[in-house]
């Protein structure tokens, strides 16, 4: 287990893998000269074989197999056994953007995507279409639906094909974006890319736009949507940058105890692990 005791100092970065039936990340040290070989079982990523990267650091670029790789941009590495495997490199841990959470609500669909309009807006190296996948509400639970034919989203390491069942601590991964599901609530962290959430309209602010809309003048209250045009999410916030926050690696942010909400049940405070 990876944990990061201080972010603001580390310039360590993620290699997320991705196969076409599991998904992984490794950490790469920050070495101003050397190498990190990163083994591969073929039954974490679902592979025919077993697979061995080398990736070497030379005067702060990174090469995989004398290739280049650079950051923000995929890399496609196709195994001896003729699968193939993409590779994407994070920027520093120091700069990724912080995490964000809020709360589903019963009935409501969350979509996640590259259009404006999406509650989690996400694009990562254009890999992402405008709806990429959903986390629908059921009867009380959620689930996580791809769109057809769309590719990228894992669910606890494992290639989502078809609707599925979230259970609290399920891990949800689209590319760079990392979503930890927590029953109510969604805990969001962009490794790579960029991410924004917008919060759930409240029904005080449709009525003070529909009232907007038949002519009525009276002023917009705090916290309401004075328009909301076609593409304009009124609600798109930029998630907090965290300095000196620990945040593990591995399996996710967790929520720190005294983190105060706001009238929408979004968070404010950036998080720290328990304990």
């Amino acid at each position: 287990m990876n944990k990061i005791t201080d972010r603001s100092a580390c310039h360590d970065r993620l290699l997320l893998i991705f196969a076409p039936k599991g998904y992984a990340r490794r950490r790469i040290y920050d070495v101003p000269e050397g190498e990190n070989r990163i083994f591969l079982s073929r039954e974490e990523l679902m592979l025919a074989e077993d697979v061995e990267l080398l990736i070497t650091c030379r005067e702060e670029s990174y090469g995989i197999f004398e290739e280049k790789l650079c950051e923000g941009h995929p890399f496609y590495f196709e195994t001896k056994g003729k699968e193939k495997l993409l590779l994407l490199l994070t920027k520093e841990l120091s700069e990724a953007e912080g995490t964000v959470w809020f709360t589903l609500g019963d009935g409501e669909c969350c979509q996640i995507g590259s259009a404006y309009q999406s509650r989690i807006f996400y694009d990562c190296c254009g890999l992402v279409s405008s709806c990429h996948g959903r986390i629908v509400s059921e009867n009380g639970d959620h689930y996580a639906c791809p769109e057809h034919g769309k590719e990228g989203i894992y669910v606890n390491e494992r290639v989502l094909s078809d609707k599925r069942k979230l259970q609290a601590g399920d891990r949800v991964d689209l590319y760079g974006l990392h979503m930890l599901y927590l029953r109510e609530f969604l805990v969001c962290t962009a490794f790579s890319g960029v991410m924004r959430a917008a919060l759930q309209r409240r029904k005080q602010d449709r009525d003070t736009e529909r009232g907007r809309r038949n002519g009525d003048r009276k002023k917009v209250g705090r916290g309401t949507a004075a328009s909301c045009g076609k593409g304009y999410n009124p609600y798109a916030i930029t998630p907090h940058r965290r300095d000196a926050r620990a945040i593990d690696a591995e399996c996710g942010p967790f929520p720190h105890h005294g983190a105060s909400h706001d009238s929408h049940g979004i968070c404010r405070k950036p998080y720290d692990e328990p304990g």
